[in-house]
């Protein structure tokens, strides 16, 4: 008797930690990534540790004050979906641009060459920290930041998906 009570703890027990562990798996946010012509991703904060960090300190144009940002260099995200830049940028795929939706519905947008090394230094990156704190839900998990920008029109909150489009 004393054997089989344990057994049901134990599957007792098992089946609560495992619940608990698919229950966190989805509630993950996913990141959709979409490279016309090349792949569609879903990536989450996991996925994206995986990628090289960086940080940019920047002046944040919502409250004039400086602030360090860290986070992924959005060219990263965008060749591991597949896109072509770098020397493979060129003709009428310079038209392509980059579509950043928000979970609330909002867009930015960049042309291509904004993105690609072959035509500026900028780093754009899609943050998850804010001064080495997870960003705050009102613009998180992640956010785009774009450093020397006056306005903060692409600075896109709560972003769901990243889309390469091609100009046809």
């Amino acid at each position: 008797m004393k054997i089989y009570t344990l057994a049901i703890l134990f599957l007792f027990f098992h089946c609560v930690t495992f619940g608990q562990k698919l229950e966190s798996v989805k509630s993950a946010p996913l990141l959709v990534v979409e490279v016309e012509g090349g792949k569609s991703l879903k990536l989450t904060d996991v996925d994206l540790a995986k990628l090289p960090r960086r940080e940019l300190k920047v002046k944040d144009p919502h409250d004039g004050k400086e602030a360090s940002y860290s986070g992924v260099d959005l060219r990263e995200i965008l060749l591991l979906g597949g896109a072509k830049l770098g020397t493979e940028l060129r003709g009428a795929q310079l038209a392509a641009y980059v579509q950043i939706d928000a979970a609330d519905g909002y867009k930015g947008v960049f042309g291509i060459a904004e993105l690609d090394l072959g035509f500026t230094e900028k780093l754009v990156i899609l943050a998850d920290k804010k001064d080495s704190l997870p960003l705050p839900k009102t613009h998180g998990p992640w956010q785009v930041i774009v450093p020397d920008e006056k306005r903060a029109g692409r600075w896109v909150r709560q972003v769901v998906s990243i889309r390469l489009r091609l100009v046809k």
